[in-house]
């Protein structure tokens, strides 16, 4: 049976890189379950080294520059906003009839080198593809 579309996730993290890899492993990893959209709360200065880091994976970084956020118009897009660290929580607040936010607890460090990235990175995955694990899971037990 399946959905009846793709769940749209807004992944907002304090300087956009971490929402990167987020919608990265989203749409390679939860493509027929997941749309993903990357919003950062201050200027992206680390985007370059996230898609660095995706590119190790063997997987190709998401396109464009994250949205600015708050955004109202990507916030209401969304169907769950995942806040990816304490910057971010603070920035997207529950907004009345608005989708529910989920909290990451992962700090995205400011100008690290690349082994940190490299460390959030693989945390990102694991998110990630417990996400689309329980999207599988609910999509399975429909079919029964």
């Amino acid at each position: 049976m399946g959905y009846k579309r793709k769940a749209r996730i807004l992944f907002v993290s304090r300087l956009g890189a971490g929402a990167l890899i987020a919608q990265s492993f989203a749409h390679t990893l939860g493509a027929a379950f997941i749309t993903a959209r990357a919003g950062a709360c201050a200027s992206p200065a680390c985007l370059d080294l996230a898609r660095e880091i995706m590119r190790e994976t063997g997987l190709e970084p998401a396109a464009g520059e994250p949205l600015r956020m708050p955004d109202d118009t990507a916030i209401a897009w969304a169907d769950l906003v995942v806040a990816m660290d304490a910057a971010a929580d603070a920035l997207i607040a529950q907004r009345p009839g608005g989708p529910p936010v989920r909290r990451f607890p992962l700090e995205e460090p400011a100008l690290a080198g690349g082994d940190e990235y490299r460390a959030l990175r693989e945390r990102i995955r694991a998110r990630v593809e417990g996400m689309v694990g329980g999207m599988r899971m609910l999509e399975n037990q429909s079919e029964i």
